[in-house]
């Protein structure tokens, strides 16, 4: 079992957050700017591996930064890692659900600059086999886990050479609802902001399609975002609290509100 020593009370009974996508699931919080909010920091009972914090495809030899389990903190980022330690929007939501009582793990996958088909199985560019392989062997280390939920942040770098947004999705969580054995695996889906530069109008259109085409889909995002800077691409502290928990508004629909959706919790 891959975790430091102490934690097996730690790895029981948790609903895996399986976070996908790119390089927005990093959403690194600047340390510099101070702005930490409610998050208490080191003092998560949550637990969670990270896969990369790459912003662009990289080998596997790279891919192995912090490859076990361990307490939910902020923490240097980089390869190797480097600096102050930095926080996330992931440390964020485990920190909201633990609040309303949901233990879960957080299992991170994030690779920039990902076109729909790398995700994909049926795509010739996927690397389906290489992820599913790493979530099956995290979640057996677990200990008698829950039903995990997906999080997907993805489209900002396009299809590829799916047909549409939706067909690819549908390819996607036939694959995995059939590889983790839930049928009934739910997913909350990002919808990029439309202030964003990498915003595309049709990929917006073909994530409500696919959504309405599955019971068990549901759909986050911030019609307006911050973003760090003048990259108009990588959402900054604000912005990563506003797409994960809220709160919800004109405009936003938070993660959280997706994953208590599904697990049917109200309000």
């Amino acid at each position: 079992m891959r975790h430091k020593s102490g934690f097996s009370e730690l790895l029981t009974d948790r609903i895996p957050i399986i976070r996908l996508g790119q390089s927005n699931i990093a959403s690194r919080y600047q340390f510099a700017t101070g702005n930490w909010g409610a998050v208490q920091i080191g003092k998560q009972d949550s637990i969670h591996v990270y896969h990369t914090y790459s912003h662009s495809l990289i080998t596997t030899a790279q891919n192995a930064e912090r490859s076990v389990w361990e307490r939910i903190e902020p923490h240097p980022v980089g390869i190797p890692e480097a600096g102050p330690k930095m926080g996330h929007w992931g440390l964020d939501l485990a920190t909201a659900l633990e609040e309303r009582g949901i233990r879960v793990a957080i299992l991170d996958w994030c690779i920039g600059a990902t076109s729909l088909d790398y995700w994909a199985p049926s795509e010739a560019a996927s690397q389906y086999d290489e992820f599913i392989a790493w979530i099956q062997a995290r979640l057996a280390e677990l200990i008698t886990p829950r039903q995990p939920i997906v999080l997907f942040d993805q489209g900002e770098s396009g299809i590829g050479t799916c047909d549409t947004w939706a067909s690819g999705m549908t390819d996607l969580m036939a694959a995995l609802r059939t590889d983790l054995g839930y049928p009934t695996l739910g997913v909350v889906l990002q919808q990029v902001a439309e202030n964003s530069n990498l915003y595309d109008a049709g990929i917006a259109a073909s994530k409500v399609t696919y959504v309405a085409s599955d019971t068990y889909s549901r759909l986050a995002g911030v019609t307006t975002q911050t973003f760090i800077g003048t990259d108009i691409a990588h959402i900054d502290a604000a912005g990563g609290r506003r797409l994960a928990i809220g709160p919800d508004a004109a405009g936003i629909v938070s993660y959280l509100t997706g994953i208590k959706s599904l697990l049917g919790i109200t309000p």
